[in-house]
């Protein structure tokens, strides 16, 4: 292979071949890692970390394109209000607010949509680069054939990850469930091509979102023919088989296929989550909260639930992020009342 995060063939694919029990083995030992990380982190102080300044999150959209089977997208309306883009009003506020604060990193993955189809997107990247702040987002891919890619590279864009299928059209359509495999395969060595025309330095992620084991994946013809030629040894490709979230419990075990397995969240969980002292996420239409991953299992007509923290058509960043209602959130799990869907989540990391 001609790039470095493909080294040895998966010890995790063999288990699931020769050893039935492994998978669940090594799932039970991936929680209790997690859980002795996050026994022995509770004892440090983190407090002080209440005073640094966030990455955040900008949802310049909640609309997908895709209706892939381990993603919550399919039951949004359960959990969210609306559809749409950002405005540039939300927008401007968020990005100016945060800057002004010393802010210098800018996500633009949503919670569940797909960035590409913000119409704005490459300006906003342009923007904000422009600011000298760091920006990068994940996509599906579909809309790679159909943007002006040399433009998004041109941008100052530090970081795209593609989250697709095995490079077979029948497999695409069985876990990302349309009809745009070709578009995602044609836009992805699109952008391999071009990047290595204009922009050879910079690294992209492929993550395989698999129900087959990692040797199957790469051995694909589309992969190898149409992708591999293309790739430098600092791209990161990833197969993911296990590990995949339940989103608040909304993905159940009969939804994976093949050797695809849920996470098992940890048990312990006596410290705030990275996500929640690190990041700050904000949503289309201006809402803030103290998580991007996750929604709680209840939400009213307004759009709140127990990680909701405010709307900036209200307020600042900074009086969110450095308010009293993101701290009485971290609090809760030094005081073991943990909103539900904290309690029940498989990707939480202890501060």
């Amino acid at each position: 292979m001609t790039f470095t995060s493909i080294m040895v063939r998966s010890v995790l694919d063999l288990l699931d071949e020769h050893f039935p029990g492994g998978p669940i083995i090594l799932d039970q030992l991936r929680r209790a890692r997690a859980d002795v990380r996050s026994l022995i982190r509770s004892f440090k102080p983190w407090y002080h970390m209440e005073q640094n300044v966030p990455s955040i999150t900008v949802e310049v959209t909640n609309v997908c394109n895709s209706k892939c089977l381990f993603c919550a997208y399919q039951y949004q309306n359960k959990f969210r209000i609306g559809r749409g883009v950002m405005s540039d009003e939300i927008f401007e506020k968020a990005i100016s607010e945060y800057i002004g604060m010393g802010g210098r990193s800018v996500g633009f993955t949503p919670f569940a949509g797909e960035p590409l189809l913000d119409p704005k997107i490459i300006a906003r990247i342009e923007r904000v680069n422009r600011l000298g702040a760091w920006t990068g987002f994940f996509t599906n891919g579909i809309r790679l054939n159909h943007i002006d890619i040399e433009r998004l590279l041109k941008s100052g864009i530090n970081a795209v990850t593609v989250s697709t299928a095995p490079l077979d059209s029948i497999m695409y359509q069985l876990l990302y469930r349309n009809d745009h495999y070709l578009d995602v395969l044609q836009g992805l060595q699109k952008f391999l091509a071009i990047r290595n025309q204009i922009r050879k330095d910079f690294q992209i992620g492929i993550a395989f979102r698999s129900h087959i084991p990692m040797k199957q994946v790469l051995s694909l013809p589309d992969f190898r023919e149409a992708i591999l030629p293309h790739l430098t040894p600092k791209d990161n490709i990833i197969v993911n088989t296990r590990g995949f979230d339940t989103w608040g419990g909304q993905i159940k075990p009969e939804d994976m296929i093949g050797i695809m397995r849920l996470g098992l969240p940890p048990l312990i969980k006596r410290s705030p989550c990275v996500w929640m002292m690190y990041g700050l996420y904000i949503t289309w239409d201006g809402k803030v909260r103290g998580c991007g991953c996750r929604y709680g299992e209840t939400i009213n007509k307004d759009g709140k639930d127990e990680l909701y923290l405010g709307d900036l058509r209200e307020s600042t960043v900074s009086e969110i992020w450095f308010g009293d209602e993101i701290k009485q959130l971290r609090r809760r799990f030094e005081r073991g009342n943990l909103p539900l869907v904290c309690k029940n989540c498989t990707v939480y990391r202890s501060c």
